[in-house]
């Protein structure tokens, strides 16, 4: 299964973003932080961030994007067992006990958390926030986002299975390069 944690409410445009993530090849490539830039062997790749904000400009948001990449790192730490709750900005707190809540109940299986990958034959990189198994779900829960709430509330699993979420992101993709004169 594979899960994007997120911060703020349910968007159409999260079923692309995982329907791209489910198309990555799970292996290392370079990463430029201060960039954000993915390249594997020297070919710089566009992100699945980069594609989706250049039809999504709200998917940009600064003060939403600043909140979700603490509150991922946060999670990570969790998932691996070495976060130290009292380093917790306290801002950050009520999402990670709606993460932990989540975690406890569904008896998560982590595979992989924070995980860069792509996909060499369409062309992009990005990096999935979980791959693992949730004992009992049904198969086609495959991929999903996970909204974490804010009031600490157990986290909310939503499925994405549209057919042609994946059609649709190559299609931007293929844009989003064409745009760029590639």
């Amino acid at each position: 299964m594979i899960i994007d944690i997120k911060t703020g409410g349910a968007e159409r445009w999260h079923e692309l973003q995982t329907a791209a993530y489910a198309g990555m090849d799970l292996f290392d490539v370079d990463f430029d932080e201060g960039a954000h830039r993915y390249s594997v062997d020297g070919v710089v790749l566009p992100s699945v961030t980069q594609v989706i904000t250049r039809f999504v400009p709200q998917h940009g948001d600064q003060a939403a994007m600043q909140r979700g990449t603490a509150v991922h790192a946060a999670c990570h730490l969790l998932i691996k067992g070495i976060l130290d709750w009292a380093t917790v900005d306290p801002r950050m707190m009520r999402w990670l006990t709606s993460f932990a809540e989540w975690l406890e109940r569904t008896g998560f299986d982590l595979e992989q958390s924070e995980q860069r990958g792509a996909n060499p034959l369409h062309g992009y990189a990005g990096t999935l926030d979980l791959r693992g198994i949730v004992p009992g779900a049904l198969p086609s829960l495959m991929r999903g986002a996970l909204y974490l709430q804010e009031n600490g509330s157990i986290a909310r699993f939503k499925a994405h299975n549209g057919r042609d979420d994946f059609k649709v992101f190559v299609g931007m993709l293929n844009f989003f390069k064409w745009e760029q004169g590639g």
